[in-house]
């Protein structure tokens, strides 16, 4: 039977992130699952701490792995679509699937050549059939998502939550037999309605917590903010499963992110005794 599953929750991404970081630090061999982080939404806001976070994006950098901002860039293009002046999804889908998805190709293919996850999300490529004549079809799942909750919400009711999940995983791609996949690591988000919330899902067979796990939660709290705001609701957080989280990729061992962990509970510990003046909390960037 397996380990007990660790239920994580959290107010603060950073906060949430550093709870996993040490769960998998003190854990054999450097992995631990299953894991479930409840990340608890502010206002209807992902919030951070800076310092942390700072800290992580320091350590990501010596070692050569993508920033924070990247990470959650690859999941929802949340400093993009604010730059932008918030266009709504059927604007934003064009202008990065005509400039910002064939740019991410040209300048790294070795990572996105099979496709981004946001990508994925508005161009999922599947089969239809009608009358038994299979078809070929190109899904905008996160679109999808939003005429299915304003066809409901226009006759006065909810859609099923079954209806409101997008995947990542497509079969016909990614089920192979490499010892190593870069990608994809998400396999599907759905969205979870109570009252006037809504909260992300998402599911992770397995995780590289120091290679992308902040990036990811953040991302993923994004892509949440953003459809709260297309259905009009308020963004109350993320549930996030993790099957088995790797504390990194190669090279990434307890031995070299311990410097890392030291400095982290130095901030708390000051923070704590008041020696340091814990920061205001600052919105999702």
């Amino acid at each position: 039977m397996p380990k007990k599953t660790a239920v994580i929750h959290a107010t603060n991404v950073s906060e949430g992130w550093a709870d996993i970081f040490n769960l998998v630090m003190a854990a054999p061999g450097a992995k631990a699952g299953p894991i479930v982080l409840e990340l608890e939404a502010q206002n209807g806001v992902a919030v951070e701490t800076p310092i942390i976070r700072q800290l992580v994006d320091e350590e990501l950098k010596k070692h050569d792995k993508f920033s924070i901002d990247t990470t959650s860039f690859l999941i929802f293009p949340w400093k993009l679509w604010n730059m932008l002046g918030q266009p709504d999804l059927t604007r934003f889908t064009d202008i990065y699937l005509k400039k910002v998805f064939p740019a991410l190709k040209r300048r790294g293919p070795m990572h996105n050549s099979h496709g981004t996850y946001f990508q994925r999300m508005i161009q999922f490529s599947g089969f239809s059939e009608t009358a038994g004549v299979r078809k070929e079809k190109e899904v905008n799942q996160l679109q999808r998502i939003l005429e299915i909750w304003g066809k409901a919400e226009q006759k006065g009711r909810h859609p099923r939550h079954s209806a409101l999940q997008a995947t990542i995983f497509d079969p016909a791609k990614d089920h192979h037999g490499a010892a190593l996949c870069v990608f994809p690591c998400l396999q599907q988000v759905s969205f979870n309605y109570h009252d006037n919330f809504l909260t992300i899902n998402a599911y992770y067979p397995t995780q590289y917590l120091f290679d992308r796990g902040y990036g990811n939660y953040l991302g993923l709290c994004q892509l949440g903010q953003f459809m709260a705001k297309q259905m009009g609701l308020t963004f109350s957080g993320l549930v996030c499963f993790i099957g088995s989280c790797h504390l990194g990729g190669a090279g990434i061992t307890k031995q070299t992110l311990t410097p890392l962990k030291s400095r982290i509970e130095d901030y708390h510990k000051k923070t704590c005794s008041g020696a340091l003046q814990i920061p205001a909390e600052v919105r999702g960037t």
